[in-house]
This record gives structure tokens, C-alpha cells and sequence, in this order.
């Protein structure tokens, strides 16, 4: 196990180094010296300052928003109604055939052994 006191010292050299390091940033950055912040005019018109003696950023005009294809969002439409018909159809009929399989073989059975059985039951009785 290691000692508080170990920890304690480690935990005070490391918090050092890390203030140490903040302090460095702080002097090494060029936005910490004391001047006035620059404004930019997004209005278009003067400059940062009131004078007009310096330009500022203008923005001329009202952007233009590209105008939305019709005619290729119509043929996509229409394309897309008519495979979701066909997906609709193909669905119908599979449920169709599914719902109506058991009697559909069920009458098939009947009508095979009545076609077959009517033959059979003339030939014994006329012999």
C-alpha cells in the first residue's frame, strides 16, 4: 500500500506543474493583451468604427435559394405510386392464394374422385 504522505506529495508536485503550465499558456497568448475587441459589421454599411474610416464586412444582396426540380420530383412520385401498386397487387394475390389453398385442394380431391370414381362405378353397374 502506499503512504498518504506519498500521495499527498504527488498530488502537490503534479498540481504544481499543472499551475505552472496554466501560467505559461496565459503569458504566451496574444489575445491577453488589453485592446478593444474588433467588430465586424454584418449589416453592411461603416466600418468597426463610427467614423467610417475603416471598412468593415459587408454583405451585399439576400442569398439565393436554388429552385426545387418538379418536374424530376413528379416523375419520382409517379414511379414510386406505381411500384408501391405492384408491391400491393403481388401481396393480394399471394394472400389470396394462401388463404384459399386448403380448400382449393380439397375441392380438386372431390372432383378427382368424382370424375374418375363416375367411370368406374357405370362400368360395374352395366358390366
Amino acid at each position: 500500500m502506499v503512504e498518504s504522505s506519498v500521495l499527498k506529495e504527488l498530488f502537490h508536485s503534479w498540481t504544481g506543474k499543472i499551475a505552472q503550465a496554466i501560467k505559461d499558456c496565459i503569458s504566451k497568448d496574444p489575445g491577453a493583451i488589453d485592446e478593444d475587441a474588433v467588430v465586424l459589421d454584418l449589416e453592411g454599411g461603416g466600418g468597426a468604427g463610427e467614423g467610417g474610416d475603416e471598412e468593415g464586412l459587408s454583405i451585399e444582396g439576400i442569398p439565393t435559394v436554388a429552385e426545387p426540380d418538379l418536374e424530376y420530383t413528379k416523375k419520382l412520385l409517379d414511379s414510386l405510386e406505381y411500384k408501391v401498386g405492384l408491391i400491393t397487387r403481388d401481396l393480394g394475390l399471394a394472400s389470396g392464394v394462401q388463404s384459399q389453398a386448403v380448400e382449393g385442394a380439397l375441392l380438386g380431391s372431390l372432383f378427382a374422385v368424382v370424375l374418375i370414381g363416375i367411370p368406374i362405378i357405370l362400368k360395374l353397374l352395366l358390366g
